[in-house]
């Protein structure tokens, strides 16, 4: 397998740290694993911040012309035109982050950005889905060639911030499974019937057991980076006071050090 497709996503938020470190931690180190690398940037458009939960307040500053590699697909999320009822029952649900469904809406707007992209993902590739405002703390390049040797229901995630469910922020996979997960806005209202609210960890948790995905987890750290280009310093702890997440995550672990014995199969 020689194609990688990279799918980066989000507001366009700080991107002028997040772009040089995503470009030197991924898409710089890819050219030694693959011979041919498609990127795709997907901009919800918002043009200004007021979130308390996030901290975040302000302006979004211009967005480049050209960004990964690529030139910036802008996108409005019509809750009308765009999974049609989806708005309606999330906001009509229990809000799990204390925030009126701000960060709810938030969440479906990304997994629309996603499902858009959902259409280019194919099946011999592999894929890479990124938030656009992730500043990478620690990534070694060596995980492509582990990707390779990915069987069609494993994605690769990283270890922290799993919140009673899995990581959403950033995963690799083959496009099937890649496929799958980018089209999990479809999966809301099944979430909303079993949590009573949506949460984008327990989302991704949600999929991945219907679809029967094994998420396995390499060391990959990375920050979130807020408006006018400051990074978040992030609280990367394993979740001792939850048992089951904990034990998830160490099976997920095993899970990675098989993959990486595969190659002296």
């Amino acid at each position: 397998m020689k194609k990688i497709r990279f799918i980066f996503y989000g507001i366009g938020r700080g991107l002028g740290i997040s772009m040089p470190s995503i470009h030197s931690k991924l898409i710089s180190p890819s050219r030694q694993y693959f011979n041919s690398i498609t990127c795709h940037h997907l901009i919800q458009n918002e043009y200004e911040i007021s979130n308390l939960r996030s901290g975040d307040f302000g302006l979004i500053n211009d967005i480049p012309n050209e960004t990964f590699l690529t030139k910036p697909i802008r996108i409005n999320f019509d809750p009308k035109n765009d999974e049609p009822g989806i708005f309606q029952k999330v906001t009509s649900s229990k809000c799990m982050h204390g925030d009126a469904h701000k960060s709810s809406i938030n969440l479906v707007k990304q997994l629309n950005l996603l499902n858009y992209a959902s259409k280019k993902i194919e099946s011999d590739e592999i894929v890479v889905l990124c938030r656009d405002d992730i500043y990478f703390n620690y990534f070694d390049d060596e995980i492509f060639n582990k990707a390779k040797l990915l069987k069609d229901n494993e994605f690769i995630v990283a270890r922290f911030d799993w919140q009673n469910g899995i990581n959403d922020r950033f995963l690799i996979a083959k496009g099937r499974t890649a496929k799958i997960l980018a089209k999990r806005i479809h999966f809301i209202e099944r979430l909303i019937v079993k949590d009573s609210g949506i949460n984008g960890e327990r989302l991704m948790l949600l999929c991945s057991k219907i679809f029967k995905l094994q998420p396995l987890i390499f060391n990959i750290k990375f920050s979130r980076v807020r408006l006018n280009n400051t990074i978040l310093k992030e609280r990367n702890f394993l979740p001792i006071n939850r048992p089951y997440e904990l034990f998830r995550i160490s099976k997920s672990l095993l899970y990675a050090i098989q993959v990486s014995l595969r190659k002296s199969k």
